[in-house]
């Protein structure tokens, strides 16, 4: 008879299974942005919940879940780590990194740094104004004329 781990309902678990399914399950929702991408699960966790849970250890809270650092990677100890919803939405492929004086910051972070609304930031950018410009005026809104 198999020995189970017996943490099947664990918060750890529920990760592990998610990524499994999201790399594997072509009926899962989210296939289309994993698996049928090419991600895959290193050989050392496919299969084996134990040895993904000794290399990343316990989630350290209920507001971490599992993170690629880089997207275009796969599954492995060296490219994932436990992470907030905050620390993830800055890891997402569709962010936009910017580069202003010389340093390169995403979008949400430059919103933060000068203190502006992130939306309002995004919109002057996508219509054309110049960055310089765009961090200005924060609280400049259209007026319609008739």
């Amino acid at each position: 008879m198999n020995k189970s781990h017996g943490l099947s309902s664990s918060p750890e678990y529920v990760s592990y299974d998610s990524m499994m399914n999201r790399c594997y399950n072509q009926n899962e929702r989210s296939y289309k942005n994993y698996g049928a991408r090419g991600v895959v699960v290193c050989p050392r966790w496919k299969g084996n919940f134990s040895n993904f849970l000794q290399d990343m250890g316990n989630k350290p809270s209920e507001s971490h879940s599992l993170d690629r650092i880089d997207n275009n990677g796969n599954y492995e100890s060296s490219n994932c780590r436990w992470a907030t919803s905050k620390e993830q939405a800055r890891n997402r492929r569709s962010n936009v990194l910017i580069e202003h004086n010389g340093e390169s910051r995403l979008l949400c972070q430059w919103a933060e740094h000068f203190r502006i609304d992130q939306k309002l930031l995004r919109n002057r950018l996508f219509r054309g104004w110049e960055f310089d410009k765009a961090i200005q005026n924060k609280n400049f809104k259209i007026k319609h004329v008739i």
